[in-house]
């Protein structure tokens, strides 16, 4: 299962995000403006020109729903560059430009309003585009200053042009503040959430080589024992024909070929590693695991339940994924001290459920967990617990994860959930 590539959707880019922020602020700006030229129209009684700004916000408006279907593209792969979210900052600049152009330029209060790109273009884009973008902004808002068209309030207050002024200041900067805020605050936490990613990343990758390391050591300690293991072999069989079956040491001679017999299999395996794993049903995936530890465990009493109840799934299990399993029962039958350990299997949509079952001590809670998320056993604490870390590397190489669970009535119950490949094949019984 671990070789098998699984489709996933492509994540959300840093920028992808953005763009979408940045199309509910312009929805809710162009609103906004909407609502606010409409009361001053109908309430205040302004005199203002309606269709150039109608114009403005449709045309912004398009230009949001092409946006829109430029996310829809994102979705596929499409990168957002740090150009195209300046390009749309410098959309909104223009189009509140033009809006102003048509208010009295640099005499209402909505100038305060430029304030919220160029906060955005400081917080998502790199500092060269902030100050162009921050140029831009000055030299348009230098020119409304004496190119504007002036704006006719009500008729019969002038006297209440200054308190319009004012209300509409305050307005202006609690509505900037909020979005400022709102918006600067998520792209700092979104910042803040992708840096503790990347440490996490890197903190796996140095662990995954630390331990790739003593994988490779292994591999190549294991290519040095064939020699000796096979000298051993004849030795056993040589005393073997020396002694007989009916010998006193014929029963601890034939446990001892088979010990060695299994020592050499997993040799053949650790060589055969290189070649692509074939699929086979889990129902003779796990037995054939079963009889690959027993042969270095034979007082083991595993008891196999398979408790799926649809047609077997296909999976395809790698060497190191293999080991990880067999190092997970050995350290359950460690724990069970003679008692039989339990596996059960199941299958739920594409995830396989592998547990395995023993009757010792357990851990009370207060167990030592590593930063990698590993259970640390008793095991682990009195010696390296290099196999328990293996383990968990192999099984979330593999896509999959690994727990450890209080069982009821005593022990423990370890989890291992990993992914399905290929198409559920006819099973007739355990």
């Amino acid at each position: 299962m671990s070789d098998m590539p699984s489709r996933k959707p492509i994540p959300s880019s840093p920028n992808t995000e953005n763009l979408r922020r940045l199309v509910l602020v312009r929805a809710a700006t162009i609103t906004l403006q909407c609502v606010l030229v409409g009361f001053a129209v109908v309430v205040l009684k302004f005199t203002l020109p309606i269709a150039p700004l109608l114009l403005v916000s449709c045309l912004l408006m398009m230009f949001n729903g092409f946006t829109v279907l430029r996310l829809r593209h994102a979705r596929h792969g499409w990168t957002v560059p740090n150009g195209e979210i300046a390009l749309q900052l410098a959309v909104d600049i223009t189009a509140h430009a033009t809006w102003l152009f048509f208010l009295g330029g640099g005499t209402n209060p909505m100038v305060s309003w430029f304030l919220v790109p160029l906060a955005v273009a400081a917080a998502m884009l790199p500092s060269r585009l902030t100050w162009l973008l921050t140029l831009y902004t000055l030299t348009i808002y230098g020119l409304l200053l004496f190119y504007y068209m002036p704006v006719s309030g009500p008729v019969g207050a002038p006297e209440r042009a200054f308190q319009f002024h004012t209300v509409g200041m305050w307005l202006s900067f609690v509505v900037a503040a909020l979005i400022v805020a709102g918006l600067v605050a998520r792209i700092g936490a979104q910042l803040r959430k992708r840096d503790r990613e990347l440490a996490l990343a890197r903190e796996d990758d140095l662990r995954n080589e630390q331990l790739m390391g003593v994988a490779i050591l292994a591999a190549g300690v294991a290519h040095r024992l064939a020699t000796p293991l096979n000298t051993m072999t004849l030795l056993v069989e040589e005393m073997q024909s020396e002694v007989g079956e009916a010998g006193p040491l014929s029963q601890d001679l034939n446990l001892l070929h088979k010990q060695l017999a299994g020592c050499k299999q997993i040799l053949g395996l650790l060589r055969a590693q290189a070649d692509s794993p074939k699929p086979c049903p889990v129902t003779q995936a796990i037995p054939a695991l079963l009889d690959d530890w027993q042969l270095l465990r034979p007082n083991a009493r595993p008891i196999l339940r398979v408790l799926g109840i649809d047609a077997a799934p296909m999976c395809v299990w790698d060497f190191s994924l293999r080991q990880a399993m067999l190092n997970l029962l050995d350290n359950a039958a460690d724990a069970a001290e003679g008692q039989s350990v339990e596996i059960e299997v199941d299958w739920r949509g594409d995830r396989l459920i592998l547990a395995i079952l023993d009757r010792g001590p357990g851990f009370d809670g207060r167990a030592a967990r590593h930063a990698d998320g590993a259970f640390m056993t008793s095991k682990a604490k009195l010696g390296m617990g290099v196999g328990i870390h293996l383990a968990n590397a192999s099984i979330e190489k593999a896509k999959g994860s690994l727990r450890w669970l209080q069982r009821a009535g005593g022990g423990t119950r370890t989890e291992i959930v990993l992914p399905l490949v290929g198409k559920a094949v006819k099973y007739s019984g355990a």
